[in-house]
């Protein structure tokens, strides 16, 4: 029975273990997230992450970016550039289908907070670092 954090914490540790084994076999790399505790439950978050070919780790959002960076006339190769937008640094880190008025999802590098852009903002930003927009 799961009586408190101590022994969650526990079973996160053997959790993690087992996965890292696990992972090692199927070419995948496991983290474990968020944990939820109750009286009588525990929920923990997991995500899985292929491991490519060159040892890196597979990454969702550039992914995502790169299938929909098209539909926007935006390049992929744009995923994870830096830009500069109100005299602030911010790098691309994903792209929202869901949001056609502000798509671009970026971070500003200052202090990792994340924020919107619109195409236009994007596209302008990307030409005056000197990368291609065309």
């Amino acid at each position: 029975m799961i009586t408190n954090k101590k022994t969650v914490d526990k079973l996160r540790d053997e959790i993690l273990d087992a996965l890292e084994e696990l992972g090692e076999q199927v070419g995948m790399r496991f983290n474990l997230g968020h944990c939820r505790l109750g009286k009588d439950y525990f929920d923990i978050d997991l995500k899985a992450r292929t491991v490519l070919p060159d040892g890196t780790i597979s990454d969702p959002e550039k992914t995502k970016f790169q299938a929909y960076a098209s539909d926007y006339d935006l390049d992929p190769a744009w995923f994870g550039r830096e830009f500069t937008s109100k005299g602030s640094k911010f790098v691309i880190s994903g792209i929202n289908p869901k949001a056609p008025r502000f798509p671009v999802n970026a971070v500003k590098v200052v202090d990792q907070t994340g924020w919107k852009f619109t195409v236009p903002i994007i596209k302008s930003a990307m030409k005056t670092t000197g990368v291609s927009t065309s």
